[in-house]
């Protein structure tokens, strides 16, 4: 979280919206946020309770920073090495900051073999943030991002 005038108190945003809300506000609305009609996909597989289980894992503590912050493809791997294994095409959004001073959400889209973990495509996107509430604005970001696959999407 960049920019501590938008983020004023991390704890609840820590244990609030990241253990919680956000993701939750996705699965819940399903239509809106529908992976399938971003990608084409017929059957789309949900590991809620495992992205739960990673977000518990946040804290408060360093959570907030007025620095520019970035992740590479070398910790997209990191992090894509902790998913389940199975037989499949895997897809994850790995969110590496919602920015207050830019108002945008700066997000790894990664596709990868669920078995071996290997990377088959991995973009970063920056979405526009934008509405009422902390939970709205920046699930406005992610779904700007959502829009930006879908475009990407049809032309790999």
């Amino acid at each position: 979280m960049i920019g501590s005038m938008g983020f004023t108190n991390p704890y609840v945003v820590c244990d609030r919206y990241i253990k919680e809300k956000w993701n939750a506000a996705i699965f819940r609305e399903h239509e809106k946020y529908n992976i399938s009609k971003f990608t084409g996909s017929k059957e789309v597989k949900q590991h809620y309770n495992f992205i739960l289980e990673q977000n518990s894992t946040v804290t408060s503590e360093n959570l907030v920073i007025n620095d520019d912050y970035e992740i590479d493809q070398e910790i997209v791997q990191g992090i894509i090495n902790e998913y389940p294994t199975d037989d499949g095409l895997g897809l994850v959004f790995i969110i590496e900051s919602f920015n207050k001073f830019n108002d945008s959400a700066n997000i790894w889209i990664t596709f990868f073999d669920t078995n071996s973990k290997k990377i088959l495509k991995t973009k970063k996107y920056s979405g526009r943030a934008g509405g009422f509430s902390v939970l709205n604005f920046w699930l406005g970001g992610v779904y700007d991002v959502c829009k930006q696959l879908r475009k990407d999407y049809k032309r790999w």
